[in-house]
């Protein structure tokens, strides 16, 4: 399947038309004619929502005080901190054997042992509700990518409540028109980052990153230092959730150093109140990076072209989903209060959102036939 397919525009990101007057033709009012109907339908709406939950769906939240005490420890190392959540798979080896073919204890010398299947931490482990897990005891590693068939559904639900968070309450169907909808914005970037590794430190790197608007411009070099993170299982869902920090400032871009990792990367943003949900098409290209074959990548990525899937250059394909707390600067707000002058309920209901969104993220991509009500549009042929 084509990779221009992928990531469909929302209806109202293309020319708005307005509906027609009950006679069937196009409204043709002048501005002050238009004025009262709009000051007195500006009076009758309710006083904004400041946050609301995603797709308004409502849920018991079990890990938001956690995550709360989390942000806070982690928004202590500086004012740049990133707080993001990924959908992957935590993952482990269902079962460890010998040469022999006889199960080996903890004890024993992991080198003399061969790995079976992976199987997900939850099952191995007996665990049957959402929890926050040490990797470090538990063992395993997260994959932190989805399906493309999830990236596809996630897509046109996001789309369709764009639709409606864009529409006047009249325009859309009746049981949602006296509901308050967030302002919804979309984004897309489609850019190439050339990764360069940290020597000695696998937690940083730097990332070039380079617009396809501007092909032959570097957009940012950021350097990345990952601090912490929080795995979560997730039994009732077909994905998990890694919760994770880090910290991002602007640097030069590095001299006299070999490119590691190119990733061409397709990211739809939809964000609302102080959230950004972030779906991602990525090629990630980390062997035979020659300047010549960087300079290919580009030139094909920035003209929509097909990319290689050659094995020669250790492609990986990946869909990714990411609920990040995208205003830095509230978030940076918000812990002050906490810290400075005990004053938590701000970071409290930033902390439910996020966990509640972030959930719901894994919800709704383990159901595919789920049709929010939020995202339920109009019949076109009524």
């Amino acid at each position: 399947m084509s990779t221009r397919q992928l990531g469909q525009e929302p209806p109202h990101k293309r020319a708005r038309i307005a509906p027609p007057n009950h006679n069937g033709h196009p409204h043709t009012q002048h501005k002050h004619q238009q004025q009262k109907p709009q000051q007195q339908q500006k009076q009758q709406q309710q006083a904004p929502q400041r946050m609301h939950r995603l797709l308004e769906i409502s849920q018991i939240n079990l890990l938001s005080s956690e995550v709360q005490n989390w942000m806070f420890e982690q928004c202590a190392l500086s004012e740049h901190v990133e707080i993001e959540a990924k959908l992957g798979r935590l993952l482990t080896w269902k079962e460890t054997v010998n040469n022999d073919g006889m199960g080996m204890g903890l004890g024993q010398d992991m080198n003399e042992q061969k790995q079976g299947d992976e199987i997900r931490i939850h099952d191995k482990l007996g665990i049957k509700s959402l929890a926050w897990i040490d990797l470090h005891k538990t063992g395993g590693h997260f994959q932190s990518s989805v399906d493309e068939n999830v990236f596809r559904h996630l897509n046109n639900i996001f789309n369709k409540w764009y639709a409606n968070c864009n529409s006047p309450p009249q325009n859309r169907i009746k049981e949602l028109q006296k509901l308050q909808f967030p302002k919804l914005q979309y984004k897309r970037n489609r850019t190439v980052d050339k990764i360069y590794q940290s020597q000695g430190d696998k937690s940083s790197s730097v990332r070039v990153t380079i617009d396809m608007k501007q092909p032959d411009r570097i957009k940012e070099t950021i350097e990345k230092k990952k601090k912490s993170s929080m795995n979560i299982v997730y039994p009732k869902s077909k994905w998990d959730l890694r919760i994770s920090a880090s910290i991002e400032n602007v640097v030069p871009k590095p001299q006299g150093r070999m490119v590691s990792a190119i990733r061409c990367k397709d990211r739809i943003s939809y964000q609302y109140d102080y959230f950004s949900i972030d779906i991602t098409s990525t090629y990630t290209y980390s062997k035979g990076l020659t300047p010549q074959f960087i300079n290919g990548i580009i030139h094909k990525f920035s003209n929509r072209q097909a990319l290689p899937l050659d094995i020669a250059y250790d492609t990986e394909r990946t869909f990714e989903v990411e609920f990040e707390i995208c205003d830095h600067k509230y978030l940076h707000q918000v812990r002050k209060l906490a810290a400075e002058q005990r004053q938590t309920y701000k970071l409290t209901e930033l902390a439910y959102f996020f966990t509640q969104g972030a959930i719901q993220l894994a919800e709704l991509s383990s159901n595919l036939r789920f049709m929010p009500t939020v995202c339920k549009l109009p019949d076109k042929n009524k």
